[in-house]
């Protein structure tokens, strides 16, 4: 840390009084100016970092990386991870706004592991979790200097907590007899993506005098109960860089409308029921279901990864759920939001079956990565906005179910044969 220094302490004891060190002639004063001026152009053609975003994550991993505390066990793998959005949203009902907003974030995620790749801090029930001190909100502003310090300060608190839990993790385990222990994580090969990220544009005062307009179409249907339409809009991505050498930079933009309506049959029961697709692969559709539904069902509920390269394997369930293997896997930078498995390297551990659409993918702690879009590629989830909705009822034809799902086939149909 700086130190700030009094300079005035730095002057001999004769130095002249500080009115007649202020007593500048103008020659010297135009010397003076000179120099700002000069120092000031200096600074301005000093070239800065074509991403400072992408640099301050790979020199502080390069920089965290050689430190080495005394008696403590130095990191060996350290990986950040920041979704970056530019979003725009706006909600009305019945003609009047109800609420608009327009938002920046930048969300991050460190992750240190000390030990090796046999032994670290994970995978372990007792770990430490939480921080030493609060960071507050991450920096907006693509500051070099002020996100390598936002870096640093991250990376010192989880490695903190990584060194204790490991600690913690060793006196557990001399209780335990384990005949051959698998290895905590795996070496990945490095890889480099490097997309452009853009800003949102959109007009916002005119997609919010239409989100307006659309909800006032229903003032002339009394029997509607409850009616809406929200408009989301995000231009943004994510970064990945860690020390194996990885260093991706994917965009992901997405828009959905909404139009949502809430009526009551003769019996009293609510209709409000909708299907959403996707807006990254409309093959994908999801219900929204209640708690008390799950039940009903017996249904499964999985968490949604957070991190779908923390292992280079996934697990691949059937869509019958009668068989399941392992199967590599990496991110296509051809086709971002999507991983490709390796057909050659899957593993079949129950069931005769292979890769097809519809089998659930899994990581190697349980969470759901995404679902199989055909033999080779495989959807992740994350992000559910919605290309199109379909509210069911009993008047179908009223909904225009045909002209929605021909507009979705058509996309699918547009899709890289990759993907198709």
């Amino acid at each position: 840390m700086r130190t700030l220094v009094d300079r005035r302490k730095r002057l001999p004891h004769i130095a002249p009084k500080w009115d007649r060190c202020l007593r500048l002639s103008t020659a010297k004063r135009l010397t003076l100016v000179a120099a700002v001026t000069a120092l000031a152009a200096l600074a301005a053609d000093a070239p800065a970092p074509p991403d400072p975003v992408l640099a301050a994550m790979r020199d502080e991993i390069a920089r965290s990386g050689k430190l080495t505390v005394s008696n403590l066990d130095a990191p060996y793998f350290i990986q950040y991870v920041i979704d970056e959005g530019d979003s725009f949203s706006v909600a009305a009902s019945l003609g009047g706004l109800l609420a608009r907003r327009r938002d920046h974030i930048r969300q991050p995620e460190v992750t240190v592991r000390v030990g090796d790749y046999k032994f670290d801090n994970t995978n372990f029930a007792g770990r430490v979790g939480g921080t030493r001190y609060d960071l507050g909100r991450w920096p907006l502003d693509d500051s070099y200097p002020v996100l390598r310090r936002y870096f640093w300060l991250a990376t010192d608190s989880v490695y903190k907590s990584a060194v204790e839990t490991i600690s913690r993790k060793r006196a557990a385990r001399r209780n335990l007899t384990e005949s051959s222990p698998a290895d905590d994580f795996s070496h990945a090969p490095k890889m480099e993506y490097i997309h452009e990220l853009s800003r949102l544009a959109i007009d916002e005062n005119d997609w919010a005098a239409r989100v307006r307009s659309l909800s006032a179409i229903f003032t002339d249907y009394p029997a509607v109960l409850d009616s809406r339409v929200d408009l989301e809009a995000e231009a943004g991505g994510y970064y990945v860089v860690n020390s194996e050498g990885t260093a991706v930079r994917a965009a992901e933009n997405a828009a959905s409308l909404r139009v949502r309506a809430v009526a009551q049959a003769a019996d009293g029961m609510m209709l409000r029921d909708a299907i959403d697709f996707l807006a990254l692969d409309p093959r994908v559709v999801v219900v929204p279901v209640a708690a008390d539904q799950v039940a009903a069902l017996g249904a499964k509920v999985y968490k949604i990864a957070g991190d779908p390269f923390k292992f280079p394997e996934a697990v691949l369930i059937s869509a019958d759920g009668k068989g399941y293997g392992t199967v590599g896997f990496k991110l296509d930078p051809d086709h971002p939001g999507y991983v490709q498995v390796d057909n050659r390297l899957f593993k079949r551990i129950f069931g005769d079956f292979a890769p097809s659409r519809g089998d659930l993918v899994f990581s190697q702690t349980g969470e759901l990565l995404g679902i199989m879009v055909n033999s080779d590629y495989c959807a992740l989830l994350g992000n559910f906005t919605a290309a199109a909705e379909i509210t069911t009822g009993d008047d179908i034809s009223a909904l225009q179910t045909g002209r929605t799902i021909d507009a979705l086939s058509a996309r699918i149909r547009a899709m890289p044969l990759a993907l198709q």
